[in-house]
Formats: C-alpha cells, structure tokens, sequence
C-alpha cells in the first residue's frame, strides 16, 4: 500500500503549484505511516496541519471504544507562498453574534467578520442512506461539506483541482461549485456513469452544463498549452544562452551561483515563470544548474535564491567544484586544492 502511494504522491508533489495544497483523507489504519511518508516527500516544514473529520454518528461496539472520527493530513508544496482563504470559510458565531474591535479608548470602531477560522476538528456528520448526495451501492461516501470547506480554503475562482481517487466525485463537485476547474482519476470505468448524475444533481447556480469529457487512452490527453517548443529548438535555445551568458562554449556557468558547469549539467529555466504565463522566448530564458533551479521553483527570484543559499552557505557547491578541477592541468591541481582549503 505505501508504494502505491508514495508512486502516486511522488507525481502530485511534482505537479503541484507552489502555491498548492494537498489533503490526504485517511483512518487511524494508515494516517502514521502516511504522515511519515508525506514528510519525506513534501517535507516537515510544508507540514500545515492535522484536520480531525468527527462524524460523532458512530456504530458502538462491545470490545473497544467506539471510532467516530478520520483523520485528513494538510500539506504544501512551499509553505511561505501556499494559498490560504481565511474569509472563505469563515464559521458564523454562536446565536448571530457580531464582533467589534475597540480602541483604547473603549468605543467601537470597526466591525469584524461575521465569523471564526474553523477549527482543525470538523464535526460534521456522514451520510445516511437516505441523503441527497447519497450514491447507491457506495460505501465509505464522503460529506459534500467536509470537502467544500477544504476546496474553498485553498482555492480562488478559476484555479485547477486534481483528485487521483475521485470515486463518487465529491471533490470534484466541491470544486466545481467553487468555480474551479477539475481533474478526476479513477481505474473504475463505471464510475463515469456515476459522476455525470451527482453533478447534475448537486451543483449549484446551475454551473453545470454538458457531460464530462472523458480520457481513457493517454495518447488522447490534451496537448500542452504553453507552446513548448519541439526539444531540437529546445537545444537551439540552450545554445544560443550558451554564447549569451559566458561568450565563449568552454565557459559555462549557473547564473545564481555562478559556478561553471559542462553544458550537459545546466538546464533552461524561465525568469518569468510559465505559471504566470511566461514564455520562451530568448529574453525570458536562463541556464541553471539543477539545484538552483529547483530552489526557485515559480516563485523566487536570483536574488531571493542567492540570498537563502548564502545565509545557510551553500553557495558552495561541491559538484561544480569537481569539475573545475578535472579541467586544470595535471601540474597544476595541488596548486588549486591548496587555493580551495
């Protein structure tokens, strides 16, 4: 079961925005060795928060204390930049009240939101067999409002949700609701039939109109639509950049750290980035080395970069410095391994 999802949770890290979220829903079975997989790969300090789901309507058992709560594990792709609305799932105080906040001098001055930020446990019941949102025949079905809450927190208009394991589609409702667009992956056929009725069903404002355009052979996946050039104009690029940064081929190096580097170990990376609709052209073009570029990721600068990695020096960079010295002469290497102590 871990590799399965560390295979699966791999790819969503890879694709994930950095200003992106990902809620992993799970029962007391699985939710330690998750947690401890979701660190590793998105790492401890993405780690936002433990959601408790109580469904309170729990079946008693006679030998062990009754369960009646799942645990849903919160991370980001980058936690300084990930996107959190506070206002959109604001909770209405207790009998209607509004809250005001005083001056010094004890008298009213503003009004503050009709509402608090949730709390990390959720009592929101399950479904019984008798609900709208109910599918026939599906077990383990989860509540509209639990994953309404979760989209629109994380979420503005217009912005792309993905549920690998879509099932039912209650996350795929809750995002369309939302006014966001959507992806659902599921290995069972029969479950398209299904979706198409719940959304017809549950969708508001009459959002939805037509049916679901459905992939079944990857060869049919939509083309790209940043006007990725073909990989031979690709090269052409990186070779123009070549004689641009370092005006001559054997002087090749990484625009934040500025260590040289053979061709082969720097890779095109976009200054405005095509998150935010960057192109490729030649201008909006630069040659890193592998880990600065994934150090800047969409949303940091050269300057931002080169800074956090000169106050936690590493700057230094140890494969750079190999090779620099591969290409010193011979009679002149003890020289330069006395120079770099």
């Amino acid at each position: 079961y871990l590799l399965m999802m560390s295979s699966r949770l791999l790819l969503c890290h890879e694709i994930l925005k950095e200003t992106g979220s990902i809620f992993l829903h799970c029962d007391h079975s699985a939710n330690g060795y998750l947690r401890m997989l979701m660190d590793a790969i998105f790492g401890r300090e993405n780690f936002r928060n433990e959601i408790v789901w109580w469904y309170k309507n729990a079946s008693r058992g006679k030998r062990n204390w009754a369960k009646s709560h799942d645990t849903i594990l919160y991370y980001a792709k980058n936690a300084e930049h990930v996107k959190f609305n506070r206002d959109a799932i604001l909770v209405p105080f207790e009998s209607g009240m509004t809250a005001w906040r005083y001056s010094k001098g004890g008298q009213a001055d503003k009004e503050m939101p009709k509402g608090k930020t949730p709390d990390n446990v959720m009592c929101i019941p399950s479904l019984n067999t008798m609900a709208k949102e109910r599918c026939k025949g599906w077990d383990g079905q989860k509540p509209l409002k639990l994953y309404t809450r979760l989209v629109r927190a994380c979420t503005n208009p217009g912005d792309l949700v993905m549920d690998p394991f879509c099932g039912c589609s209650t996350t795929l409702i809750a995002a369309e609701n939302a006014g966001c667009q959507w992806i659902g992956i599921d290995i069972n056929p029969e479950r398209i039939t299904m979706l198409n009725e719940q959304l017809e069903k549950l969708t508001t404002q009459d959002l939805w109109k037509g049916k679901v355009h459905i992939i079944k052979d990857k060869r049919k996946f939509p083309k790209r639509k940043d006007n990725k050039p073909p990989k031979k104009e690709i090269e052409k690029l990186k070779d123009q950049l070549l004689l641009i940064q370092t005006k001559s081929e054997d002087r090749n190096y990484c625009e934040i750290c500025k260590h040289r580097f053979p061709p082969e170990y720097l890779e095109l990376d976009h200054k405005h980035p095509k998150a935010n609709r960057g192109g490729w052209e030649i201008h909006n073009l630069q040659l890193l080395c592998s880990r600065c570029n994934r150090c800047k990721g969409s949303t940091k600068t050269n300057e931002q970069v080169r800074k956090e990695l000169g106050e936690k020096g590493l700057l230094y960079h140890q494969r750079a410095a190999v090779h620099a010295y591969m290409e010193i002469p011979m009679d002149h290497q003890e020289e330069y391994l006395k120079d770099s102590k």
